[in-house]
């Protein structure tokens, strides 16, 4: 502790201290949920119906929150770290593969202070619906392989582990409960553990 800065606030009696702090946190608009971290989550509704290269289906997002109250979030690049099969106990674990930011073709984006962008967390195409790709980015792959890899094929319950990486952010990472059925509509994805 070689260097202090400190803004001190003088009082006079230690009695009203607490009141005192109360009303310069209230002065300041002080707001606990501002904490210098990006999380993840996602809401029900957070999918499209959209036709890709002619090709129909249901692209599912994950909302990346910056929940710091003035500083941008810069270069978020996004990867699955794992995914597990709950029928098998089978996990694998894959190798680093950039996902795309919904609506957009760069590898990274920045998220403003208190705001959110989405991930294309997965997509089915309504020919296969038994066949969810994760969410790739296919303007800088370029190996059919990838694809492949990041296919999770047949219908069942899987965990997947996402994480987001920042310049200005400790990584952020979630896993998230993938429900694979045969038919789009009761397929889902939901947050377990952020």
């Amino acid at each position: 502790m070689k260097f202090i800065q400190a803004n001190c606030i003088p009082f006079s009696e230690r009695s009203k201290l607490p009141s005192l702090v109360a009303n310069k946190v209230r002065e300041q608009k002080w707001d606990s949920t501002w904490r210098n971290e990006l999380t993840l989550n996602r809401d029900v509704g957070d999918y499209e119906d959209a036709i890709n290269r002619g090709v129909r289906g249901r692209y599912y997002h994950i909302k990346v929150s910056n929940n710091h109250k003035d500083k941008i979030a810069r270069n978020c690049v996004a990867y699955v770290e794992r995914i597990k099969n709950l029928r098998n106990g089978v996990i694998r674990f894959l190798e680093f593969v950039e996902l795309k930011w919904k609506g957009i073709r760069t590898i990274g984006v920045s998220i403003p202070p208190k705001s959110s962008r989405y991930l294309d967390a997965f997509h089915i195409n309504n020919s296969n619906p038994t066949i969810a790709n994760l969410g790739l980015n296919p303007f800088i792959t370029d190996w059919q392989g990838y694809v492949q890899d990041y296919q999770i094929v047949g219908s069942g319950d899987y965990e997947v582990d996402y994480v987001v990486f920042s310049e200005d952010f400790s990584p952020a990472r979630a896993k998230f409960l993938l429900h694979l059925d045969k038919q789009i509509q009761d397929s889902t994805i939901e947050l377990i553990t952020a």
